[in-house]
């Protein structure tokens, strides 16, 4: 094999194995480090957007609040003091 192109996803865990081994060897990366450029891509992609993290952090924080006014836990003068 002397071009590292593919035209189409791997089907397969396998096929992704032949695949990085092939690139691996044909452009003379390591392996290894192929490997975990992939890996850093695809998590990085999938990882959602700043704002919307900080908003699920709002989201979170506001519904931990309203739980709070709603049931403060046992008060001073229901504890018979």
């Amino acid at each position: 094999m002397s071009d590292a192109r593919y035209h189409s996803p791997p089907l397969h865990v396998k096929a992704l194995d032949t695949r990085i081994r092939n690139i691996a060897q044909v452009t003379g990366a390591n392996e290894s480090r192929l490997r975990r450029v992939i890996a850093n891509t695809v998590v990085a992609q999938v990882l959602p957007l700043p704002d919307a993290v900080k908003w699920a952090n709002d989201l979170i924080a506001a519904a931990r609040q309203a739980a709070s006014e709603h049931d403060p836990g046992p008060q001073p003068e229901t504890l018979g003091g």
